[in-house]
């Protein structure tokens, strides 16, 4: 399965003006190797600019800390990650790189929300034991709820592409849990919904926004 997807920038720079940095999601790079893989990389970075198209254009501009959540020992705690900022010598645009398990705009990572997802829908564990065993009020769970049911619809169109489900079957959100949780591991699933839908699983920001105001890209391998 190829973890990268190709997004045209020329057909978004027909849509927007260019005057915004933007994001690059590296879909090889994670938590645990973000480090090696990209923040101490002083190689040529295998990145297409989404701003001017150019390949092979960005290097090393900066350096920004981002506070995260992540999920430690089945505990969820706080943390900070270096992200490594690029910029491009063809339009001097600069864009920040992202590990796959990091949901731009959101503090909390996929391993932190869909564990707490997995526990409500599929274990039954009510809100308050959630909020008592992770430390998480009652409005972060509920915000984790209200990002899946953002995602419903778009959700299931993946899972028929997939041909999990049928083209008029309707299904259940503890349904879709379970596909995911049974079948994709290490952000596959994640990788795929955006390689078919081009947009970050369970991003809210900008998601009702048409044309949407970002661009998400990755490394094209």
């Amino acid at each position: 399965m190829e973890t990268s997807a190709k997004v045209s920038a020329s057909k978004y720079n027909n849509k927007f003006k260019l005057n915004d940095n933007f994001m690059i999601i590296d879909f090889e790079a994670n938590f645990n190797n973000y480090e090696e893989k990209i923040l101490n990389n002083y190689k040529i970075f295998n990145y297409t600019c989404p701003v001017c198209g150019a390949k092979h254009s960005l290097s090393r501009h900066a350096k920004y800390k981002r506070y995260t959540c992540i999920l430690y020992k089945n505990t969820i705690c706080f943390d900070t990650i270096e992200i490594l900022r690029l910029k491009c010598s063809s339009c001097g645009k600069t864009h920040a790189i992202l590990p796959s398990n990091i949901i731009p705009y959101c503090v909390y990572s996929y391993s932190c929300i869909f564990t707490v997802l997995f526990e409500h829908f599929l274990d039954k564990k009510s809100v308050l034991k959630l909020s008592d065993k992770f430390n998480l009020s009652f409005q972060t769970i509920y915000s984790f709820i209200s990002k899946l049911n953002a995602f419903v619809k778009d959700f299931m169109y993946v899972l028929r592409v997939l041909l999990f489900i049928k083209n008029n079957e309707s299904t259940s959100i503890i349904y879709i849990l379970k596909i995911v949780k049974d079948t994709f591991k290490n952000n596959q699933f994640i990788i795929v919904f955006f390689n078919i839908t081009k947009w970050m699983f369970l991003m809210k920001k900008f998601l009702n926004t048409i044309p949407k105001p970002i661009w998400i890209g990755v490394c094209n391998t």
